[in-house]
């Protein structure tokens, strides 16, 4: 279960090209994956296929292909062989607000098990935090995150 009582869904999201071409079922999944109780504060969490089914009431099969369609978009990257999600954009809406709020985010980095997830979080993370915001996160990236 996720400690975050709640995610930034953007407004705009009602306007981006990936997310406007999207059906009903494609638009819930989108949300789901932002606002879940598995998400964290990374935006790249473990949700196997029958927790997510059940969470939204879904058959298995209806999940599966909609969660590919929102890969296709570019909305999500998912990786079936740790069952991982990531919520591309996350940063760009929920980025850590502080040192502290930063440390947690590099932990829960740290701990995704997929190598091609990890990296991209990575970069996602990195980009967002720049040496203006706070150097001191910048030196905890280089050190945790090389």
């Amino acid at each position: 279960m996720s400690e975050r009582p709640f995610s930034k869904t953007p407004v705009s999201m009602w306007r981006d090209r990936r997310f406007r071409p999207l059906d009903s079922d494609g638009r819930v999944l989108s949300i789901y994956f932002r606002s879940s109780p598995h998400h964290n504060m990374c935006g790249c969490y473990r949700v196997p296929d029958a927790y997510a089914a059940a969470d939204l009431v879904w058959p298995i099969d209806l999940y599966i292909a909609v969660r590919a369609r929102l890969e296709e978009a570019g909305l999500i990257l998912f990786d079936e062989d740790t069952d991982e999600v990531y919520v591309v954009g996350w940063f760009e809406v929920n980025a850590p607000k502080g040192p502290k709020q930063d440390t947690g985010c590099v932990r829960q980095i740290e701990q995704i098990e997929s190598d091609r997830l990890r990296a991209r979080v990575t970069a996602d993370f990195k980009a967002a935090r720049t040496e203006e915001q706070d150097p001191k996160v910048i030196a905890l990236n280089r050190r945790s995150l090389s």
